[in-house]
């Protein structure tokens, strides 16, 4: 097996674009960002500025780092499923552990300078998103490894992936503002939910590597309770967020009507985010869900735009 790959060759711009797992992330790392900075433009009644533009970039240089360490760092355990290996790109022999690590870094200190730009005169922005970066590190780093930790694997990862990254927008464009903590929450509880849910799927491989998480520790029926438990919670939070208008309503009817159209175009290819088999209805759902949530962002986002 090839394990090695020299920075200049054809193949590495293209290993390395596919350790950062953008096609995973991007998706929801977008409306998420835009979606917190517009519910900040609503309560302040204003448009939305470059430091957006700034936390989407880091937003995603940041989801790109915490991605990249995670296959770094499971290249060996990925490396025993075809199926994994396939998917990581060291554990593959497409890219040498040594440049992934130094396009890692490079990747970290990018997001890093824009949290300081989207930070203007405070330091909220650059806080959230240090967190957001430390956690990334901390998530799958093998000294730390929080992912093998049960019950912190499932809060950093709800934090990281979800709840920080909403809030890091929405302190770019109102840092003293608070109708962030409802959306927050919700988002967290989503991101939860997806964490539970990549556990039950990748149990027997965890299990089989060794790795002691949530998941493992419980047993799938509790973790089941518990995957249904934070989409309830999340319903919830959404259902309050409606009610107090921190969303335009009509946003969730756009939401709504994109993805019926999306749950209905992939009736014949149902898959989850990550392309597999659906364990149960609410994987099936995540797709056309992710897909009425990008519709929204971008509804609301063009309605603020054409507005001013």
């Amino acid at each position: 097996m090839k394990t090695d790959a020299r920075i200049g060759s054809g193949s590495v711009p293209s290993a390395l674009l596919r350790l950062t797992r953008w096609r995973e992330h991007v998706p929801y790392v977008v409306p998420l960002t835009l979606i917190g900075g517009l519910i900040a433009c609503r309560a302040t009644n204003t448009g939305p500025g470059l430091e957006l533009a700034a936390v989407l970039g880091a937003n995603l240089l940041a989801n790109c780092m915490a991605f990249m360490i995670n296959d770094i760092e499971d290249a060996d355990d990925d490396a025993r499923d075809p199926k994994r290996a396939l998917r990581n790109v060291v554990a593959s022999g497409g890219l040498s552990r040594g440049a992934a690590w130094i396009a890692t870094i490079v990747c970290g200190l990018a997001s890093l300078a824009l949290y300081a730009v989207a930070s203007g005169s405070g330091l909220a922005v650059l806080a959230c998103g240090t967190a957001t970066l430390l956690l990334a590190v901390a998530y799958s780093w093998r000294p730390i490894r929080l992912k093998a930790q049960p019950g912190v694997d499932v809060v950093s990862h709800a934090l990281m992936l979800g709840g920080l990254l909403l809030l890091a927008a929405h302190l770019a464009q109102a840092p003293g503002e608070g109708t962030w903590v409802l959306p927050v929450t919700a988002v967290s509880l989503i991101s939860a939910y997806g964490q539970f849910h990549n556990q039950i799927r990748d149990f027997d491989a965890d299990k089989a590597a060794g790795l002691r998480n949530t998941a493992i520790s419980i047993g799938l029926r509790a973790t089941w309770v518990l995957l249904y438990a934070c989409l309830a919670g999340a319903g919830l939070s959404i259902a309050a967020i409606v009610l107090t208008s921190i969303i335009p309503g009509w946003t969730f009817a756009v939401a709504a009507v994109a993805g019926s159209a999306s749950w209905y175009l992939r009736s014949r290819t149902r898959a989850d985010m990550r392309g597999a088999v659906p364990l149960d209805t609410t994987a099936e759902a995540q797709m056309p869900v992710l897909d009425g949530f990008n519709a929204m962002a971008f509804a609301w986002l063009a309605a603020v735009l054409l507005a001013r």
